[in-house]
């Protein structure tokens, strides 16, 4: 599946060059409601659910993909306003999952708090793959990664390119006049000609971003 990851142009560039990119933490993530994507009005099992998700922060991390690169409101949130770069990359499905957006908090009655404290793993997957619906726009997939396998560099976990995440597009966002294709060649390396490179402007006909077919305006 391919699958994009949008950085700031500096983030963007040391992300290629180092050939990887950084995990995020769930206590740290933009959405207040990551992993209380259930109902938790009842106090004690509020209290459940923020020991599990403390839990859960210190074994694993995720990285947050979109399904595309075209969305400009994307580009603007993540991609320090069109300035900086979307990574592409083909990702095993088995690697991957879809988040689901709801409208509504997930019920938590009696049935569901046993479920959850039991360690359901369908419950517990349900709830990390659900997020507010107002978030569909970034149509984002997950991949979730242990810690403990990962490096770790100042305090921070990063996942390796590989087979499994293999790097196939670099996309340069429209407002960007700084990256160079020269830049990506020297952060590629030998990798150069396995990366698709191109330059993003807005469409003429749609809310969307595409290529820009006119090379002479990109260097």
């Amino acid at each position: 599946m391919r699958a994009y990851h949008f950085l700031s142009a500096e983030y963007g560039l040391q992300a290629v060059e180092d050939g990887q990119l950084k995990v995020s933490r769930w206590d740290r993530l933009n959405d207040p409601f990551e992993f209380f994507s259930l109902d938790i009005t009842d106090k004690n099992f509020r209290r459940s659910v923020q020991a599990r998700l403390r839990h859960v922060n210190d074994t694993t991390g995720l990285i947050c993909f979109s399904k595309s690169w075209k969305n400009p409101v994307q580009w603007s949130h993540y991609a320090d306003r069109h300035h900086g770069l979307c990574l592409g990359f083909d990702i095993d499905g088995e690697h991957l999952s879809p988040v689901n957006y709801s409208a509504e908090r997930i019920k938590s009655d009696e049935k569901e708090m046993a479920s959850f404290l039991n360690n359901d793993p369908d419950r517990i997957t349900e709830i990390i793959y659900t997020k507010f619906d107002h978030w569909h726009y970034e149509e984002e997939v997950r991949m979730l990664t242990t810690l403990q396998d990962l490096p770790k560099l100042k305090g921070l976990y990063f996942q390796p390119f590989s087979k499994v995440m293999n790097l196939r597009e670099i996309i340069v966002g429209a407002n960007n006049r700084s990256t160079k294709r020269a830049d990506l060649k020297a952060a590629l390396g030998s990798n150069y000609n396995d990366v698709l490179m191109l330059k993003a402007r807005a469409s003429f006909s749609r809310f969307e971003m595409v290529r820009q077919q006119n090379e002479a305006l990109w260097s």
